[in-house]
């Protein structure tokens, strides 16, 4: 839907500078102030797109790797629970499955919408109690089964932080600003009305029309058209199975 909005923009963008051109014989605007007004808005637009796609595409990679991180510790916590007695490592072993699937098919679809899945948070924190009052009698066993829920918790938190980052409002503006300078001096300045100049104008303003967009869908790491899927808690879920 953003992309057909993006294009319907470009569009309407370039019917608008088809009309301008018609009005370029009439009307003698002061060129040179236009161009460098048009120029210097255009410098705004691209250097400001710039910085937000390298900082979106690093806030990305960055929440990716703490997804990574906790299906990473949800591993190591499945494979120390295999020394636990049976009963203990059968319960143990269910809840973190229960877990990893809680996240893929109940907190991805709530982090897309800004939210968090508190049954998620219930099963972890039940799987804390759990163990620490399991394997009392094996120090070593306990302490580092605890140690790696510990980690959980921390990749978790990391995770979760990572919902509400996003572009500041304040350069979305500068963003859409610019753009809009920059497209409304095109059309101040005119052009003669020939098939290039109209297919020139709407390639400009579909390009910017799609750097619009292109920054929308990456402003959101769980949530758009570019986001992270839940693919590292399904690999941990596919090799949980396999052994059971």
């Amino acid at each position: 839907m953003s992309l057909l909005v993006a294009v319907a923009v470009g569009l309407g963008i370039g019917a608008t500078a088809y009309f301008a051109t018609r009005k370029s014989s009439v009307e003698k605007p002061n060129l040179p102030v236009l161009a460098s007004v048009c120029g210097a808005a255009m410098t705004l637009f691209v250097v400001t797109f710039a910085f937000l796609a390298v900082s979106a595409s690093q806030a990305l990679a960055s929440a990716r790797k703490d997804t990574f991180a906790e299906a990473g510790a949800l591993r190591e916590l499945y494979w120390v629970t295999t020394a636990m007695p049976d009963q203990e490592r059968d319960w143990t072993q269910s809840r973190i499955r229960g877990y990893a699937e809680e996240v893929v098919t109940g907190e991805w679809p709530a982090m897309a919408r800004g939210e968090t899945s508190r049954h998620a948070q219930e099963v972890l924190d039940e799987l804390r109690v759990h163990l620490g009052q399991a394997v009392r009698d094996d120090p070593v066993a306990r302490g580092e089964a605890l140690s790696r829920i510990h980690d959980v918790y921390t990749a978790r938190r990391a995770r979760i932080s990572n919902i509400g980052v996003g572009i500041p409002p304040i350069m979305l503006g500068a963003l859409v600003a610019s753009a809009a300078v920059a497209l409304g001096c095109v059309l101040l300045i005119g052009f003669p009305p020939s098939w290039r100049n109209i297919v020139a104008l709407g390639l400009l303003a579909g390009e910017i029309a799609f750097g619009l967009y292109l920054i929308v869908q990456l402003n959101h790491p769980f949530g758009g058209d570019v986001h992270i899927g839940p693919d590292a808690f399904q690999q941990a879920l596919d090799r949980f199975r396999a052994r059971v």
